[in-house]
């Protein structure tokens, strides 16, 4: 599948939480605009306002003046603070109407992956950092010095856990041999959500190490796999690689066990010989032996109840780890056992 239409379809199956993004900064722009209006209102103003809107039956009874700073609902701002909340707005404004498109990035041959999505998101969060900047202004703390730069960028590590939470999606176009996922770990938080589309041959399992229980990881050869990943709870990350690559899900919604959460069609035989970009054989072939292992963590979970505790009747204890890893093994190898009473 070509790469631009690969591209159209992640963008079609993330819709949902991109336009949920959009939506917030839309609300917070109509927000803003009830603060320039109140908070930049005169005190003269404001009073005849007040006045008008409580009528003659008012008059003479009740002090407008009073009145319409007991109801105010937004404190005025100094002219500093309202040129910087006036400077917030349109920073919001400038991202809300990015397009989907907007919502990819290209990772080509010799670019750092992890620098990449981070400098996406540090993008994104500008939306959090103009917020941060709001905020100070209303309750009269800003500061230019300290400020103004969260408008330019903030950073993920920075993100609290609510607006993670409302992380946009992030569609990534990556060649192959610059797919080093291993710093993508700090990004899996909140409901945040990466697609790698990968170009051309890749590292064999190169999300291996970054399966966990709470996070969706899935490398596969199927576009509609990114349906289950935008339906994941958690975080998530999908990788769409060529068919010469291990395929395997990890699905946290599927079970508290490891053997429950991992399903696994395809695992390369032969260990790569061969760098890939700055990517050493070795490396690769570390993050494929970290796979096999977990394959064979799922499988010793997945043991039958009588072969994993010990006992058919259920009437001993538990095994412990290391004797269910004993036996796993010994299964393996088909090795003959003592008979009883031998």
């Amino acid at each position: 599948m070509p790469s631009d239409e690969r591209i159209e379809k992640a963008l079609s199956a993330f819709e949902s939480p991109r336009v949920a993004f959009q939506s917030a900064i839309a609300t917070t722009v109509g927000e803003l605009d009830a603060m320039l209006v109140a908070g930049t209102t005169g005190e003269d103003e404001a009073t005849e306002r007040t006045a008008s809107e409580l009528g003659r039956f008012a008059s003479g009874h009740i002090d407008a003046q009073r009145f319409a700073a007991l109801v105010a609902e937004e404190p005025r701002l100094d002219p500093v603070a309202a040129e910087a909340v006036g400077r917030a707005r349109k920073v919001l404004v400038e991202i809300e109407a990015r397009k989907p498109q907007d919502y990819c990035v290209r990772v080509a041959s010799g670019d750092d992956l992890t620098s990449k999505v981070a400098e996406a998101w540090a993008g994104f969060g500008r939306v959090f950092g103009t917020a941060r900047l709001v905020e100070a202004a209303r309750t009269g703390h800003y500061r230019l010095p300290h400020h103004e730069p969260l408008m330019s960028s903030f950073p993920f590590a920075r993100w609290s856990r609510a607006e993670r939470a409302l992380a946009p999606p992030l569609i990534v176009d990556v060649d192959g041999d610059a797919l080093q996922a291993d710093g993508l770990a700090k990004f899996l938080d909140g409901a945040a959500k990466i697609v790698l589309l990968v170009r051309g041959e890749s590292p064999p399992a190169p999300l291996a190490r970054l399966v966990s229980p709470r996070v969706f990881i899935a490398q596969s050869a199927e576009i509609d796999v990114l349906d289950q990943a935008c339906q994941a709870p958690g975080p998530a990350i999908t990788a769409l690689v060529n068919e010469s690559a291990a395929r395997f899900i990890h699905d946290p919604t599927k079970g508290s066990t490891l053997s429950d959460r991992l399903s696994v069609d395809f695992v390369p035989e032969d260990d790569p010989r061969v760098a890939r970009g700055p990517i050493s054989a070795f490396r690769q072939a570390e993050d494929l032996g970290h796979l096999r292992t977990l394959i064979a963590m799922a499988a010793i979970g997945a043991m039958t109840p009588a072969a994993a505790v010990g006992g058919a009747n259920g009437d001993e204890p538990p095994a412990e780890p290391a004797d269910r890893l004993a036996a796993w093994l010994l299964q393996q190898a088909d090795l003959p056992t003592e008979e009883a009473g031998s």
